[in-house]
């Protein structure tokens, strides 16, 4: 295991790196304080060397993000390392493949850990002590270097035997797809407007208040975005609620604040925007309220189909659609991924052929 921390000793682990074909990857980063995660270590796994990159010892990472597009990467639940390495080298990778994802298809549950999944298929026990270890912290000790290390020192095992697995039960292409889907850009883009889809409980509030809750979503997206703080340090999703449900547009200051601090900071640019908003706030379509006993039903069905084809695989009903794509299908949304790919020839036909029935 190799700590590279030097531009001669990246130069000869990326001349390594980019002569393999295939690698195992993990990243460590820290974003308790920020809007977007700083990357603080790259774990890169080939066949016989494991290097830790310290990216906080390097102005220019461009080398090792060429060596890495040569190369099919193995991940474990890939997707937030996938987003800091776009983040950071301003493009994804070309090829990827996520073990979470081949576990699940291979009848593991969906949101299985590395650390379970090594123990299950390798053998090993992993010491999961260093969990909480402040990664931008320098230096890292030997034992914090050796946790960092081992979450790597398995990929390749893992995705070779799910992979024979997965081949044995004609679903290796459906696991290669799925994992690839994971590099469209689109899944890494946080547009302000849509920042209400985080908001957890806008959907109990009346249109009226949803509209402006939406509005106010997407004024915190930009200032948390502008200023790089977490979402929930610009205006708490319980004060941004409070204040929607309150706000007049009557010439008053906003309401609901649960901090002097925030308020003082805050309610005179929130009163701006809310005020310039309001002939084009976005129209309220978060939570439209209870669905009525006929989508219900049409969920219910179609939750069954899932459930019965997922038996049939011995996999979790969530790995082919979870609960929210179903409500979402029932609803009217047709581009969901359960009518894509492997999933549509599977169940989406006959989905599709139920809610025609139902509609």
């Amino acid at each position: 295991m190799q700590y590279i921390d030097s531009t001669q000793n990246l130069s000869t682990a990326c001349a390594a790196i980019a002569a393999c074909q295939q690698l195992g990857v993990d990243t460590e980063f820290v974003r308790e304080r920020t809007f977007f995660a700083r990357l603080c270590l790259i774990q890169i796994a080939t066949h016989d060397e494991i290097f830790l990159i310290d990216p906080l010892a390097f102005d220019d990472l461009e080398l090792l993000w060429q060596a890495l597009d040569q190369n099919t990467l193995i991940l474990h639940a890939a997707r937030q390392d996938l987003e800091i390495i776009g983040q950071t080298a301003k493009r994804l990778p070309t090829t990827v493949r996520d073990t979470q994802i081949m576990a699940a298809l291979a009848g593991f549950a969906p949101q299985i850990g590395y650390a379970a999944l090594v123990r299950e298929l390798i053998g090993v026990k992993l010491d999961k002590s260093k969990t909480r270890t402040d990664w931008s912290r320098r230096p890292l000790d030997a034992s914090e270097r050796a946790y960092a290390g081992a979450d790597v020192a398995h990929l390749d095992a893992l995705h070779g035997q799910l992979a024979e697995k997965l081949s044995a039960m004609g679903r290796l292409e459906w696991a290669q797809d799925d994992s690839q889907a994971l590099l469209a850009p689109a899944l890494y883009d946080n547009p302000a407007e849509l920042a209400w889809q985080r908001v957890k409980g806008l959907s109990r509030l009346p249109p009226a208040q949803r509209s402006t809750a939406m509005a106010l979503a997407a004024w915190r997206e930009s200032v948390a975005v502008d200023r790089n703080l977490p979402r929930q340090w610009v205006l708490r999703d319980s004060e941004l609620l409070a204040i929607a449900a309150q706000y007049r547009f009557n010439g008053e200051p906003p309401r609901g604040f649960e901090d002097r601090n925030t308020e003082r900071r805050h309610a005179g640019a929130i009163q701006r925007y809310l005020d310039a908003q309001r002939d084009r706030l976005p129209e309220a379509v978060a939570g439209r309220g209870r669905p009525d006993p006929a989508e219900r039903e049409r969920t219910d069905r179609t939750a069954a189909l899932v459930a019965a084809v997922a038996a049939d695989l011995g996999v979790e009903a969530e790995v082919i659609a979870s609960m929210r794509e179903i409500r979402a299908v029932s609803a009217g949304k047709r581009d969901a991924r359960l009518f894509q790919g492997w999933r549509r020839s599977l169940v989406g036909e006959s989905v599709l052929a139920e809610l025609d029935r139902s509609s």
